[in-house]
């Protein structure tokens, strides 16, 4: 092992260049791999321990207006897969009844409510993951808050409205496992019983969430489907607690992909440098290969001759690059850890990279195994005289009428006989340049502003959404109304909301969320078809398609859909 150990030190100082260079993308691959999964591994775990505290509810239904609380009540009676519910009074206040610092919260797109903490589940936490319990007189900020503004315990939130004016004291950051994300619209500041009551005789709107718990194998689809089919009140949006899952795991767990999608980037280019070193290294030491074989060398040997030395590269590659990882996740992590907490398992963040890391390692290592035991199958005559080289390699013929394009024909005929390590070399110049492109693609896609289209909203500048209300129609005719007026508004058109009754392809009924209005104004492009034109057509999109089980035949959906 003495001399193995000899021979590998000789021949990193006889290729230093190469051995650091490959050293640079075997780190960067383990480090990028590391640093991804630690990512990934403490948002699964934070937001597995934000759940764990808070309870989050399965199904949402919000509501504004009057409604029925014996009719509720009945509803959750008649319903053995109703774990346990509860009705949520949320004050809703105008962002510009909200100042902090002397500026109104009127540039946040946020819709904020105030409410008191819960008794039964879905708890708003503080930064311990704790029940957060704020006395009168103070208040609890959203995290979304305290990381967009800057706000910290011990600064005033002033409500005005009117002549009225109350000031309340931060005294948490407050995380909320159901309206946490920075995708979700709506946030909630958490003040006491006795000021909720004060504040909403001066200002704000009451809006009502019903929120349920459902038994072990219950499906939201059907309670979702009972609650409307019994009339249960539903002025507001119906959402399901795997949304709500989606939400949190989709505004953090964007910045896992793309490293770990570089860091597989990173691997495949590691092993195509890799194979090429290793088949030019092998290819100038044919000779000495075959003298060894010729005096007795066993084969075994030889080739962990020469595949120690990448051992040791990949192993002190993988040591390194999960150091590395430590710091490099911790400054990825701490957005997502300032909104869900530490997490409930430490193996996830620890163990979950060390697997990576060693899975890289054995990939890696296996890859140079296989490389090299294809290299050394060549006889010893074969290696001594260099003929396995020359087999490989082939030949090519000059024309016999002469040479018109001489680097051209020199090149191509270079090019056929020795196309194994030119293709190694066009592909890693193609994974190169993907790795270049692909943050830069994903970047000036999000910022496109086509972007919103394939959420299926249509391009524009403004989209302003009406909330239910008694006086809707008044409401909006007074908003068209202004808007028609105002001459730096080139377009405009009014889509309404709603739901309609479906079958799926079980034959189940259930209820999608639909838009309706004039799609000429702002067009979108379908993956199928086309826009629908009268009242007989609808688009869906390619999820809720897939889940109903309908398809697109002749530019028309095959199944009726009836409201």
């Amino acid at each position: 092992m003495k001399l193995l150990l000899n021979l590998v030190r000789k021949d990193f100082k006889r290729n230093r260049v190469i051995t650091a260079v490959l050293a640079v993308f075997l780190i960067l691959s383990a480090f990028l791999m590391a640093g991804g999964l630690r990512v990934a591994g403490t948002m699964m775990s934070a937001v597995d321990g934000l759940n764990e505290s808070a309870v989050p509810p399965d199904y949402i239904q919000m509501h504004k207006g009057t409604y029925d609380a014996a009719g509720v009540a009945d509803f959750v009676k008649s319903h053995d897969d109703i774990k346990d519910s509860q009705t949520v009074k949320m004050l809703d206040i105008r962002n510009a009844d909200i100042i902090y610092r002397g500026e109104t919260l009127e540039k946040s797109l946020m819709d904020n409510g105030f409410v008191v903490q819960n008794a039964g589940f879905d708890y708003l936490l503080d930064l311990d993951n704790e029940i957060a319990v704020v006395p009168a007189g103070e208040i609890g900020v959203p995290v979304f808050y305290a990381q967009a503004l800057g706000i910290k315990a011990g600064d005033v939130i002033t409500l005005r409205e009117g002549d009225y004016s109350k000031e309340l004291t931060v005294a948490t950051i407050i995380r909320d496992a159901s309206m946490n994300s920075a995708l979700a619209s709506s946030k909630r500041f958490l003040i006491s019983p006795s000021d909720l009551n004060e504040i909403s005789r001066y200002m704000g709107e009451w809006e009502y969430s019903f929120e349920f718990l459902l038994k072990d194998g219950a499906l939201t689809s059907a309670l979702e489907k009972d609650s409307r089919d019994a009339g249960m009140p539903s002025n507001g949006v119906g959402i399901t607690g795997s949304v709500l899952t989606l939400m949190n795991t989709l505004s953090y767990g964007l910045v896992a992909f793309i490293i770990i999608a570089i860091s597989l980037l990173l691997i495949i280019i590691s092993v195509l440098c890799l194979s090429y070193i290793i088949r030019a290294t092998l290819s100038e030491e044919h000779a000495a290969i075959g003298a060894m074989k010729a005096i007795g060398f066993p084969l075994k040997a030889i080739g962990q001759l020469y595949q120690i030395k990448y051992l040791i590269l990949v192993l002190t590659a993988a040591v390194i690059g999960y150091l590395l990882a430590i710091p490099f996740g911790d400054f990825f992590c701490a957005s997502i850890i300032m909104y869900c907490g530490d997490g409930s398992s430490e193996w996830m963040k620890w163990g979950l990279p060390l697997i990576g890391v060693m899975l890289l390692s054995l990939l890696v290592v296996l890859g140079c195994h296989r490389i090299i035991r294809r290299s050394l199958r060549s006889t010893v005559v074969e290696l001594l005289r260099g003929e396995e080289k020359i087999t490989k390699e082939g030949h090519y013929s000059l024309p016999v009428s002469g040479l018109k394009h001489r680097n051209l024909t020199i090149a191509l005929g270079e090019l056929k006989c020795k196309w194994k390590e030119n293709v190694v070399l066009f592909l890693v110049f193609v994974f190169s340049s993907f790795l270049i492109l692909l943050p830069m693609n994903m970047k000036s896609t999000v910022e496109n502003p086509s972007f919103m289209t394939y959420m299926g909203v249509g391009q524009s500048d403004i989209r302003i959404d009406i909330q239910y209300t008694d006086n809707l129609i008044a409401q909006k005719n007074d908003i068209v109304s202004y808007l028609e007026k105002d001459p730096e508004i080139a377009k405009l058109a009014i889509y309404k909301n709603g739901y309609v009754q479906s079958q799926n392809g079980l034959g189940e009924n259930s209820y999608i969320r639909v838009e309706s209005g004039d799609e000429s104004v702002f067009p979108l492009e379908y993956l199928e078809g086309s826009a629908p034109v009268d009242s007989s057509e609808m688009a869906l999109s390619d999820l809720n398609a897939a889940e109903l089980g309908k398809v697109v035949r002749n530019y028309h959906i095959r199944d009726q859909i009836t409201e």
